[in-house]
């Protein structure tokens, strides 16, 4: 182990190297090639947990069920197949937890999902799960980051998938890719309302509310989970109130950041 006199000698990319590795060996001891799996009872969805991060967003999403007063309001609007779109999806669990609750609701009705996923190596495994046959033609899924409209940046690869992000201010590692923006409006429907927007970019929330101030005008509800060591939530706030919207509740508070809830109408925001 490092002493504490010696990692204080290190520069940061270096000792977030040193701490990547360390979190990697503590991944491959605890699950050494084992993959939990579940099959979802509405939606015959197929889940699959293969890390400690997996494990704590599956508990965050479907144990806590952290985003399901943000999905109950879609579900009950009834609107015509609604479009929700999932910036910052990880692996999938959000969309799969949507799923899940739509046919459980109303199983034979349409509804789109769209979702954007940076870091390579998780966007693989987010593929996958929105690819399996039951979600055909529901669930589709994009790599690139979100945030400004072109160009391209640096995003970790850590195996803590949860926290990788293009923020200088974020978790340090020398282990990165580099991975172009994607324009959201391009995958976006135009014209389209999009009844639910979750956005969880790890730092770069203000950055995508700068870029798409008409995009957001087009969102009834809007799910974010704030991180104020990575950007300006304050700022962030001002934007979302630009384009409309109100703060509803807060879903989650934690050490180092917030999940929120923000609508254009209170009354789209279903009581539960």
């Amino acid at each position: 182990m490092l002493s504490g006199t010696w990692k204080r000698g290190l520069p940061e990319p270096l000792l977030g190297a040193v701490r990547e590795a360390r979190a990697r060996s503590r991944q491959l001891v605890r699950w050494s090639g084992r993959e939990l799996h579940h099959t979802l009872s509405s939606s015959g969805a197929a889940v699959s947990v293969a890390s400690p991060s997996d494990w704590a967003v599956y508990n965050e999403i479907f144990v806590d069920g952290e985003y399901d007063r943000a999905i109950h309001s879609v579900l009950v609007a009834n609107a015509d197949a609604p479009l929700v779109v999932d910036l910052g999806a990880n692996v999938g669990y959000f969309a799969l937890r949507f799923a899940e609750l739509w046919s459980r609701h109303c199983p034979d009705a349409p509804y789109q999902l769209i979702s954007v996923e940076g870091c390579p190596r998780t966007f693989d495994r987010l593929h996958r799960h929105l690819t399996q046959p039951v979600l055909q033609g529901r669930c589709v899924a994009h790599h690139g980051l979100a945030g400004r409209r072109t160009g391209a940046a640096a995003i970790t690869t850590s195996p803590l998938s949860g926290l990788n992000s293009i923020s200088v201010r974020g978790r340090q590692s020398l282990s990165r890719a580099i991975v172009p923006f994607i324009d959201v409006e391009s995958i976006v429907p135009p014209n389209r309302r999009i009844a639910l927007l979750k956005c969880d970019i790890e730092g770069s929330e203000e950055l995508f509310f700068d870029s798409y101030p008409q995009l957001l005008r087009r969102v009834d509800l809007i799910v974010v989970e704030f991180h104020p060591n990575l950007n300006d939530v304050s700022r962030c706030r001002t934007l979302l109130s630009a384009a409309g919207f109100e703060h509803h509740r807060s879903l989650r508070i934690y050490s180092v950041g917030s999940v929120e809830l923000f609508a254009r109408d209170a009354a789209l925001v279903a009581v539960s």
